[in-house]
């Protein structure tokens, strides 16, 4: 069955759409709030969140997604994996990870406690720099896409990480 493409697509698209419906509702329980209340903190109507909730429904958006999150104080990872991978993910639903801790949770815990503030400043410059990096290497892979056959010039651009070298196409000569 799953060798079928049509077939696999259907099941990773049904998977996603049980799955999280089974994490909105069972943040939403963990956390003692209504349909109506969510709603509220995810800035959404009730309704919205009622079809959130239902099992077949696909059309997610990015944007409803963060709204939720944030109601929950929680973060989501969105992620392309091989289909193996998301075979294991599927398998791993229990009722134990149906829903993460918020970051006011961790934080009562002391988890900031492990981090000194100095830490949390240089993993921040870190991950920045790391987004800038993925985006300028983004930002390059579809530039080349676009000027194929193109001669390129190179051009240093300044960033808080230092001077790159981006590929730019020749503009006249």
């Amino acid at each position: 069955m799953l060798r079928d493409e049509d077939a696999r697509n259907a099941f990773v698209s049904s998977t996603i759409a049980a799955r999280l419906a089974v994490r909105i509702y069972n943040l939403r329980k963990q956390a003692g709030w209504t349909q109506p209340e969510l709603a509220e903190r995810a800035h959404m109507k009730q309704a919205r969140i009622s079809v959130l909730e239902q099992g077949d429904y696909e059309n997610f958006t990015f944007s409803t997604l963060k709204k939720i999150a944030a109601a929950f104080n929680v973060a989501i990872v969105i992620d392309f994996v091989s289909f193996p991978e998301f075979l294991k993910w599927s398998e791993s639903l229990t009722a134990e990870s149906a829903g993460p801790e918020s970051f006011d949770e961790s934080n009562r815990k002391g988890i900031d406690a492990f981090v000194p503030e100095e830490l949390n400043d240089l993993l921040s410059a870190k991950a920045q720099g790391v987004i800038e990096d993925a985006l300028a290497q983004a930002r390059q892979g579809a530039l080349q896409e676009q000027t194929k056959g193109q001669p390129l010039s190179s051009v240093p651009m300044g960033g808080k990480n230092g001077t790159r070298q981006y590929a730019v196409p020749h503009v006249g000569q």
